[in-house]
């Protein structure tokens, strides 16, 4: 029953080991060359894992030192390491297993018959971050360096064996045991294997994790950050590592399924701006801007108010996200942070800074089902944890990987687990330990069965991912197989807590237990308050900080520019109403009385109301108006200028063409309703069309949010039907108005100007024409960057198509009414006296006027030729 590598394994392993080497972890290469070149030079066989007597040995992983320290737990009242703590709950599991105890695992009576006997031959110190064990693994497998010590091969050089790996919980560690379990066809059964567990190609097809994996883990954070309200602007902090590229991945996907908007910046761990140059050169610059102060600048920079932090080494990492997070300004409790992974209490005191940063924060984990039931010391494996005679902590004793007189080392008295108290609670991750081990033993069994006599390394781990069974930390199943993920532990079968961070020390004040563990969708997940604790927010809010970004600029309108364009639309205002005051002052003139004064009366009231159309483009929140108020205010817009820009083309066209019509003399009398048909159908097309916009696609002032820079600029934009569906109407009536005044425009060219101002329409259509053309370019450039600037163009082209309108028709005629006073004479073209003949029309002094025309030619002669 011995297993040996054979070369064939060895290149798998050269593969797989390859397949997770990156940047971050460059420093573990050259140990993990050697690691191949050992396995390179084994001999080639094909072994049993389980044999026929059922004899099961088991490699276990656990954390006990790093860094020549030794490993405190999650619990800051035990008295039991962590390490220790994974022990006991694997020799305990093995002792419920070969015992087949139903009171403890009811599942264990369908085992009748198997023969399988599960025992634990060598424990591992694995660290957090170290690949101490996998150097540790290989040598044990592979390497006999003297046959008169305790080594992998016996005295005669006969192969120690191994049938399953079990552990470890800590995912560096588990990475490398999952190329190693690949590579010499060993289950690895992990017990906190962070990264994604897939199915196929590549190290993790003899892994199996009892600890949900980064997709599970996602889908809870997502969902969390949705119980807490935090539903949009996400930014995820993460090391440049392989590890930290998948917990961004993951948690990236939830958040995409949840419809929430989110950035992430990646940093280098070990690294500062100061020494980076120093001690790489030319590579530093590209590592320089990714230091831990740049990242959460640039998550400063973005506005967004929800941050979700990665880390791999908290010791290392926590301090100083926690300094860049203080030198940023955000510790003033306007920011929501949550840490993907957990941090124990003691880590709450490694500085100002970090106790900041913490106080509010949060994180989610899996709990074991004592730690989560109403009575804990009611659970059948915590009894059976405290209920162990004195063979017990022996067997740990001498199972213990840590030599006494070294960092972490821990001896048990023989009433060690007699008498449990608090102190003696198991630590985290036991659960998960324990139920590893049981898995092991529930694979060996059906795969003994399906092979009926010994059991290889893949049908064994096909074996483990089909098993099923109610462990400590709740139901164990296995399997995404539609997302190639079979050896995951479904997130739905383990209950979910959240750890809060108040002052000096901790709560969990929700829960989430899975209803349906077999039918557990991402979906469906539902948190719940937990017993009377209240979440504590940072700053000692009562609920979660808000807004969810920081507002950017929002480009509100200056004071000062709404003053100067509201004066100048005052100024527009006031200049119609001068001009029509003057009009009616100067009415029985016949200068005025030939320019028709009633029409000149319209195109005041036209001009008025295309100068009010200031009025809706001045104001926003920064002048103290509601969204609601704004909104009414936009739907004015369209109608103030686009029936005033008609008013006035319309009353231009109808006072020219009756000019044309009255010089052609093809009826006595002209009167208005004989020329104004077309127009008067423009005008209610307009009204039309304008109140089809209102009612189906009414304009809504909104502010549009940079999602980069969080600055916005606000406006109307249309809402329900597409824009097009009104405003391609709308310009071809008012074109159509603009067609038609230019044509009667032309007709009348050769007519003097106190009657018919063709040469001035021209001037006026010429004009605005070249407005529209410069201002629209200038406008498309300006709207997204700079609200006031746009203002400034839109004021100056609005008040353009009024004043010059203004201008280039009454101020002509003010100065030929002066001239006319003055006694200066002025050319005459057809139509007036002088000795110029109308063809077929004797002019005289004194002529019998047309009627309806005497205001305007009553020199012309009312007989026909």
């Amino acid at each position: 029953m011995g297993h040996r590598v054979s070369t064939k394994q060895a290149l798998r392993l050269t593969s797989s080991v390859a397949e997770v080497r990156i940047l971050p972890l460059l420093r573990a290469a050259s140990s993990s060359i050697l690691f191949l070149l050992v396995f390179l030079h084994q001999p080639t066989s094909s072994v049993a894992m389980v044999g026929g007597d059922g004899r099961c040995p088991l490699f276990v992983f656990a954390p006990f030192t790093e860094d020549g320290k030794q490993i405190e737990g999650f619990l800051p009242y035990s008295n039991i390491s962590l390490g220790f703590s994974h022990m006991a709950a694997a020799l305990l599991a093995t002792q419920h297993f070969n015992a087949r105890d139903t009171n403890i695992i009811p599942e264990l009576a369908e085992l009748e018959g198997c023969n399988v006997q599960l025992e634990i031959t060598k424990v591992f110190d694995t660290g957090y971050t170290s690949h101490q064990s996998a150097r540790q693994v290989m040598n044990h497998l592979l390497l006999a360096v003297d046959s008169n010590t305790s080594s992998p091969l016996g005295p005669n050089g006969e192969q120690r064996e191994v049938c399953s790996f079990v552990g470890p919980s800590n995912d560096i560690p588990a990475r490398d045991l999952s190329s190693i379990a690949y590579a010499s066809d060993i289950p690895l059964v992990s017990t906190w294997r962070e990264g994604i567990v897939r199915d196929s190609g590549g190290r993790d097809m003899m892994t199996a994790s009892v600890y949900p994996d980064l997709m599970e883990f996602a889908a809870i954070i997502s969902s969390y950050l949705i119980f807490q309200e935090r539903t949009d602007y996400v930014a995820i902090l993460y090391p440049f590592s392989d590890l930290g590229f998948q917990k961004r991945g993951s948690i990236g996907v939830m958040l995409d399924f949840n419809n929430v908007r989110w950035i992430s910046t990646e940093y280098v761990v070990d690294y500062d701006e100061s020494t980076l140059l120093q001690n790489v050169g030319a590579a530093g610059g590209l590592l320089e801007a990714r230091t831990i102060r740049r990242a959460v600048e640039r998550i400063k920079e973005a506005g967004y108010r929800t941050v979700l932090i990665i880390m791999e080494d908290s010791d290392l990492m926590l301090t100083q996200i926690a300094d860049a997070v203080e030198e940023m300004g955000m510790n003033s409790g306007d920011h929501f942070f949550m840490l993907y992974d957990p941090v124990s209490e003691d880590e709450l005191t490694l500085s100002t800074n970090v106790s900041k940063l913490l106080e509010g924060a949060c994180y989610v984990l899996p709990l074991s089902r004592d730690m989560t039931a109403s009575a804990p010391f009611d659970d059948a494996v915590l009894k059976s944890w405290g209920q162990q005679d004195k063979n017990f902590p022996r067997k740990l004793n001498e199972l213990n990987p840590i030599n006494e007189n070294e960092p972490g080392f821990m001896f048990a008295q023989d009433d060690f687990f007699q008498n449990i108290t608090i102190q003696e609670w198991p630590e985290y991750g036991s659960a998960f330990m324990y139920d590893a081990v049981l898995a092991v033993g529930f694979g060996a069994c059906q795969a003994r069965r399906e092979a009926d006599g010994s059991v290889q390394g893949i049908p064994h781990i096909r074996a483990i991912r089909k098993t099923k069974f109610h462990g400590w930390s709740g139901f164990v199943l296995f399997g995404r197989e539609a997302l190639n993920r079979g050896g995951v532990r479904r997130g739905g079968t383990v209950n979910w807590t959240v750890v809060n961070f108040i002052p000096g020390s901790i709560s969990v004040p929700h829960v989430y237990f899975p209803t349906d563990p077999v039918n557990f969708d991402f979906s469906n997940i539902t948190w719940s308050k937990n017993g009377y604790f209240e979440y504590f927010y940072a700053g000692n809010r009562s609920s979660a900080p808000l807004p969810l970004r920081t507002p950017g600029n929002q480009n509100y309108l200056r004071s000062q520019l709404r003053a100067i364009g509201l004066t100048l639309m005052g100024i527009s205002i006031l200049a119609a109403i001068c001009f029509g005051v003057w009009v009616f002052a100067t009415r029985t003139h016949r200068i005025v009385r030939a320019s028709q004064p009633s029409f000149l009366y319209v195109i005041c009231i036209g001009t008025i109301l295309q100068s009010s159309t200031v009025v809706t483009i001045s104001f926003d929140e920064g002048a103290g108006w509601s969204e609601n108020g704004l909104t009414k205010l936009c739907n004015f817009l369209p109608w103030l200028f686009t029936v005033g820009f008609v008013v006035v083309v319309g009353a231009l066209y109808v006072k020219v063409w009756r000019v044309h019509k009255t010089l052609q003399f093809s009826r006595r009398k002209v009167q208005l309703s004989h020329i104004a048909a077309p127009m008067a159908l423009l005008v209610l097309a307009t009204i039309v069309i304008l109140a089809f916009q209102s009612a189906f696609a009414p304009l809504e002032w909104q502010r549009d949010v940079d999602e980069i820079t969080a600055d916005s600029n606000g406006g109307c934009s249309s809402s329900g039907a597409d824009i097009k569906t009104w405003l391609i109407p709308l310009m071809a009536v008012a074109m159509t108005a603009v067609g038609l005044l230019a044509y009667a425009a032309h007709k009348t060219r050769d007519v003097d100007e106190a009657y018919s101002e063709s040469s001035w329409i021209f001037g006026l259509l010429c004009v605005q024409f070249e407005l529209i053309l410069i201002s629209i370019p200038i406008i498309l450039r300006l709207h997204e960057t700079n609200s006031n600037s746009t203002y400034l163009v839109l004021v100056v082209l609005i008040l353009s198509f009024p004043v010059s309108c203004l201008g280039l028709l009454f101020g002509p005629k003010m100065h030929a009414y002066y001239d006319d006073i003055l006694g200066i004479d002025r050319t005459k073209k057809r139509g007036t006296l002088a000795g110029v003949r109308v063809t077929g029309v004797q002019a005289s002094e004194n002529p019998t006027p047309v009627s309806g025309t005497s205001d305007f030619i009553s020199q012309a002669s009312e007989n026909r030729q």
